[in-house]
């Protein structure tokens, strides 16, 4: 399987689980869509080089193109729109009612995950 992990910036809470799918997959990449903030510098984060890490300025369109599926993450979503009926996609994200919220807080994210879906089937949720 060619699997693609798109998302802001690369850190070390994700490297563990990239460095298993990068040995397990046919194809793994890891697409950073930006630098790592000075804000996280001052948090203890720092750079990692990996062999599966690209930078988005670097022609990732052939990289995404041929992907059997993509998680994404917090990143620019005209990056997989051309994609979205044509690939298994995992939208990362933290779960809805994490904090709580009554299901009438969480109607508003409700309508908007199923208009930015609308007719695609291959598209899930995945939970931080």
């Amino acid at each position: 399987m060619k699997l693609t992990y798109i998302s802001n910036f690369f850190n070390h809470h994700q490297k563990f689980i990239s460095d298993a799918l990068f040995d397990k997959c046919d194809s793994y990449y890891f697409i950073e869509t930006e630098k790592l903030p000075e804000e996280r510098k001052r948090l203890g984060y720092s750079t990692i080089e990996a062999k599966y890490l690209k930078n988005a300025d670097e022609g990732i369109e052939d990289v995404i193109r041929s992907s059997d599926a993509i998680v994404f993450g917090s990143a620019p979503r005209g990056l997989i729109e051309s994609e979205k009926k044509n690939k298994l996609i995992f939208f990362y994200t933290e779960r809805p009612l994490k904090l709580g919220l009554s299901v009438a807080g969480y109607f508003p994210r409700l309508i908007k995950w199923h208009i930015n879906t609308l007719g695609f089937k291959k598209q899930y949720l995945l939970c931080s």
